[in-house]
């Protein structure tokens, strides 16, 4: 054995001897059960019911968390209901203060032996649909999901690290935006529509908006059965796809990917300018008279563009605005009746 390989079994078995000598001081104070050293152990699981909306009504609500999910969903029932895990680490702080609910959780640093853990600590959050507030939900490290609210004003999800997924909303604004992470929607009707990753896929389907857009910084972006006037959908770095969809004025773009899209309407209806500096480019002509302008660039890659040569939707009468109407003008009073003679 030469004298480097003594020296580094010598070096290994100090180490070994080190990290036996410290885990067995670190079980001793710890009385010798694992269970001390678990960052996982005393969770008690809190449920609260507020007043019921009629009676307290919220024109907010705002939800932040550090380290777990957050689930939104419908409630049948007339009031908010919350869920949320608590222990000597992780707590909650709830305020309900002129119509606005805070809901915060906040968690210490923690030391120990990490143990697998797969209970669902999932911050659940049930609405009425008497609900027609706003709704922010952030996550710092944790998924995002949002199902089955349909009267919300305004609507925002964010996540620093996790997903963020929205199925069947109808809202005045919708926002969805992560920083690592998937954005997944699908069954949405809003004003103003937005999904942005930036390091991740966004992928949309079946959205009624006037004001849509849908980025991804790295990642892929796929739309289908999308309904917009503006209609933007860009890739820094991933490919894009568009099927079944529609907008008055169209943007599709990446600087490196490929873009593919089917369009409902005909050659007639559109304005049409394809380029690529590096691939093939597949679209038709377009008409310079057309109603309608799609835009496709992409700085390497290729382009296919097919339209499906069904009647263009009217967009003054099928976006999904749900901006309440103006009141009717109240009744304008009878005149007196003529006193009798």
């Amino acid at each position: 054995m030469s004298k480097a390989q003594k020296i580094t079994l010598i070096v290994a078995t100090v180490l070994l001897v080190s990290g036996l000598g410290l885990s067995f001081a670190v079980l001793a104070m710890a009385d010798f059960n694992l269970g001390n050293l678990s960052t996982t152990r005393d969770w008690v699981l809190t449920s609260d019911t507020l007043a019921p909306e009629s009676e307290a009504a919220h024109t907010d609500i705002v939800v932040r968390d550090g380290s777990e999910n957050v689930r939104i969903e419908l409630t049948s029932g007339k009031s908010i209901e919350i869920e949320y895990w608590e222990n000597s680490n992780k707590s909650f702080a709830t305020t309900d203060l002129d119509g606005v609910l805070t809901i915060e959780g906040s968690q210490e640093p923690t030391f120990g032996f990490m143990v697998m853990d797969l209970q669902d600590r999932t911050t659940v959050i049930k609405i009425p649909a008497e609900y027609a507030g706003s709704l922010t939900v952030q996550t710092a490290s944790g998924n995002v999901a949002i199902s089955d609210l349909t009267a919300i004003d305004e609507l925002e999800a964010s996540a620093m690290s996790g997903d963020v997924v929205l199925k069947n909303a109808n809202a005045q604004s919708i926002e969805l935006v992560t920083a690592s992470g998937n954005v997944d929607a699908a069954k949405a009707r809003c004003t103003r529509f937005s999904a942005n990753s930036m390091s991740g896929n966004v992928s949309v389907e079946t959205v009624d908006a006037l004001d849509f857009s849908a980025t991804a910084a790295s990642g892929n972006v796929r739309i289908s059965k999308v309904n917009a006037e503006e209609f933007v959908t860009t890739s820094t770095s991933g490919n894009v796809h568009a099927f079944d969809c529609f907008g008055s004025a169209m943007t599709l773009e990446t600087a490196s990917g490929n873009i593919d899209a089917r369009v409902i309407g005909s050659e007639s209806d559109f304005v049409i300018a394809a380029s690529t500096a590096s691939g093939s480019v597949h679209a038709p002509r377009g008409s310079a008279d057309g109603e309608y302008a799609i835009s496709m660039r992409t700085a390497s890659g290729n382009i296919d563009l097919a339209l499906t040569g069904a009647a263009a939707p009217n967009t003054s009468e099928d976006q999904g605005s749900t901006a309440p109407s103006a009141p009717e003008a109240p009744e304008a009073p009878k005149a007196p009746e003529a006193p009798n003679s």
